[in-house]
C-alpha cells in the first residue's frame, strides 16, 4: 500500500524527539471548510430562515456593530484547521475555532451552545441549518500529493460532512462531529481512511514559560505544515493584545513570539512533547497572528469549554480505542515507511 506517512530520512542533524512530535501530532489534523448553505443549495428556504434567525440575534442595528451580510460578502468557503480530540461511539470529535463563522456574532452578542444543553438546542440547529461544515482528512491529501498530477489543486477531494456540537464564541472555540466511517481516503468514496486511530490529549497543566511548542496547521495545499516556537506568556488577557476587541473575546491567550502563520492555521493544536496515556498533549488552540507573535486560546479556556459541554469525556474515552488502533496499524505503518 502507498505510504501516507511523512518520509523519514535521518541525518546527522536530525532531532528524533522533535520529529516524533511533529509526525505523530500531524496524524490528528483536518482541514475544516464552511460555507452558507444558501450559497450551495439554491432555494433552500430553511437555510435562509436559519441564517436570518442568527443574524437577528445580533439586533436590529447589526450593520452598525460590524456584522456583515453573509450572502453578500462571505467567500465560497472559509477554511481553518481542526484536529481530533476523541471519539464517541462511531463519531470523531474535532476541535477548531469559532471565528470561521464570525459574521454571526460580535461584542455583546455571542453564541454559546452545546448538544448536552437542551436549552441551547435551537442555536445549534440554526447554525447547522444555516451553514454547511465539512472536513478533509490529512491522509487523503498525502495520497493526492503522491499522484503524477503537477497541479494537485485541480484534483477532487472527498469532503466528509460534519456538524457543530458545541460553540462558545466568547472564547472562539467550536467542536464538530463527523462519522468515522464517512472519512474516505479517496474521492471515489470506496475506501474509508484506516488511520484515524490518533487523537490528541488535552494537557493537565500549562506548558512552562519558554517551553518549545509545535503548531500544526493546514494552509491552502500545505497539509503537514508546522511551526515551532517558545511560549512567553500562558494567559495574556485578550484586551491587552487587541484593545479594539471588535468581537468581544473574553479568553486568555498563550503568546508565542515570532510565530507567524497564515489565517488557515487558525484552529490548529499547539502541541507539547508531554504524553498522556500514550497520546501527545496539546496546550492550546491556535487563534491567529497579531503583529509579530502567534496567539492561542489558553489551556484553561479550552478545558473549561470541553468540560462544560461534555467533550472531555469523549476525549478520555478515546484513549483505549487509540491504543488498540495503533497496535493494529503499527505493522502496516512500519512496512509503508520502509
Amino acid at each position: 500500500m502507498t505510504s501516507l506517512a511523512p518520509a523519514e530520512e535521518p541525518h546527522i542533524l536530525s532531532n528524533q524527539a522533535l520529529r516524533f512530535v511533529a509526525e505523530q501530532s500531524a496524524e490528528s489534523v483536518f482541514s475544516v471548510q464552511v460555507c452558507p448553505r444558501s450559497k450551495l443549495e439554491d432555494g433552500n428556504v430553511k437555510a435562509v430562515k436559519a441564517l436570518d434567525k442568527l443574524m437577528r440575534r445580533l439586533g436590529k442595528n447589526n450593520q452598525d456593530k460590524g456584522a456583515v451580510d453573509v450572502d453578500a460578502k462571505k467567500p465560497e468557503f472559509s477554511k481553518v484547521t481542526g484536529f481530533s480530540i476523541g471519539k464517541a461511539k462511531d463519531c470523531l470529535t474535532i476541535l477548531t475555532v469559532a471565528h470561521v463563522i464570525e459574521e454571526v456574532y460580535y461584542d455583546g452578542r455571542h453564541l454559546t451552545a452545546g448538544s448536552a444543553d437542551s436549552s441551547s438546542a435551537d442555536i445549534l440547529q440554526d447554525i447547522n441549518t444555516a451553514f454547511h461544515f465539512d472536513v478533509i482528512c490529512v491522509h487523503q491529501e498525502r495520497l493526492l500529493k503522491k499522484s503524477d498530477v503537477e497541479d494537485i489543486s485541480k484534483l477532487d477531494r472527498f469532503h466528509t460532512p460534519a456538524e457543530v456540537v458545541a460553540i462558545d464564541t466568547r472564547v472562539d472555540l467550536l467542536a464538530l462531529k463527523c462519522q468515522i466511517e464517512g472519512i474516505y481516503i479517496s474521492e471515489d468514496a470506496e475506501y474509508s481512511c484506516p488511520y484515524h486511530d490518533t487523537s490528541l490529549a488535552v494537557a493537565d497543566l500549562p506548558a512552562p514559560t519558554s517551553e518549545t511548542v509545535l503548531l500544526q496547521g493546514w494552509p491552502y495545499l500545505l497539509s503537514d505544515f508546522h511551526s515551532w516556537g517558545n511560549i512567553s506568556v500562558n494567559e495574556r488577557p485578550y484586551n491587552v493584545v487587541d484593545k479594539t476587541n471588535q468581537y468581544g473575546y473574553q479568553m486568555k491567550l498563550i503568546e508565542i513570539p515570532r510565530m507567524k502563520c497564515v489565517s488557515e492555521c487558525s484552529g490548529g493544536p499547539v502541541v507539547v512533547g508531554a504524553m498522556a496515556e500514550g497520546r501527545l498533549c496539546y496546550v492550546g488552540v491556535y487563534f491567529k497572528t497579531i503583529k509579530n507573535s502567534g496567539y492561542a486560546v489558553s489551556l484553561r479556556d479550552v478545558k473549561e469549554f470541553l468540560t462544560r459541554f461534555g467533550l472531555l469525556e469523549d476525549a478520555q474515552d478515546a484513549h483505549a480505542t487509540d491504543e488498540a488502533g495503533r497496535e493494529n496499524n503499527l505493522g502496516d505503518h512500519s512496512k509503508e515507511r520502509e
